[in-house]
């Protein structure tokens, strides 16, 4: 896997969690609705999950093709 394709991955993930936290904070500043509470609760434990999913899979995805990198020498050594 190309670097840069770790790096457009992890934008995405970042830009998608970090556009609806601030859909569900706007709603709640100008309607004072509380669903957009609950709704950026929501992001915020799910975006970490998923982001924090992202991160493990994609290392673990890069250290298994690329068995000569340091990181997976290190952790074995």
């Amino acid at each position: 896997m190309d670097e840069k394709t770790i790096i457009n991955i992890g934008r995405v993930f970042f830009w998608t969690s970090f556009l609806l936290g601030n859909i569900c904070l706007f709603g709640y500043i100008f309607t004072k609705n509380d669903s957009f509470v609950e709704g950026g609760l929501l992001v915020v434990g799910w975006g970490f999950a998923v982001n924090l999913s992202a991160v493990l899979l994609l290392i673990f995805m890069e250290s298994s093709i690329n068995q000569s990198s340091p990181f997976v020498s290190n952790l074995y050594s």
